[in-house]
């Protein structure tokens, strides 16, 4: 047995949690970077930075939905493609996925930045933390793309 056919050969327990720790060990960091990110902004830039961090929660978690979603998409036909063991055609949809999001992200980071004010504007944030909400998001979408690219490799 080679090391990349152990989702088909080992027991579906065994196998399902060795192809789940990925996921579980990025949820986790995300949760860790998360409850990071508000003590340090709490602690030291203050309460309406974040409020203001708060605010943008709904809306980075939109974003960093269709990011997975797009990962498990593409897994899907990894994962039918392995599954054939067509290893070729895998490995085809593999780079298509990666270049096609690596665009994919690219546009949605320009969206997010350029559309920060507006966005936030529809979701009725309070203006005493507007402009600190638009510079995080701002910050945020700058880095969307790695955070994006992360989701997909860590989904697929």
């Amino acid at each position: 047995m080679s090391k990349d056919e152990y989702l088909i050969t080992d027991t579906p327990l065994k196998a399902l949690t060795v192809f789940a720790m990925p996921l579980i060990l990025g949820s986790f960091f995300q949760q860790v970077y998360n409850m990071t990110d508000s003590i340090i902004v709490g602690q030291f830039v203050g309460s309406s930075a974040l409020a203001a961090v708060g605010a943008c929660a709904a809306l980075t978690n939109v974003f960093i939905c269709v990011a997975l979603g797009a990962g498990v998409g593409a897994g899907v036909l990894v994962s039918r493609y392995f599954g054939a063991r067509n290893y070729s055609k895998m490995k085809t949809i593999v780079s298509t996925s990666l270049i096609s999001f690596l665009f994919l992200s690219i546009i949605l980071g320009a969206f997010g930045f350029c559309f920060s004010h507006l966005m936030m504007n529809l979701l009725e944030t309070p203006a005493d933390i507007l402009d600190e909400a638009v510079l995080y998001l701002r910050v945020y979408f700058v880095g969307f793309p790695f955070l994006f690219m992360y989701n997909i490799l860590s989904t697929m």
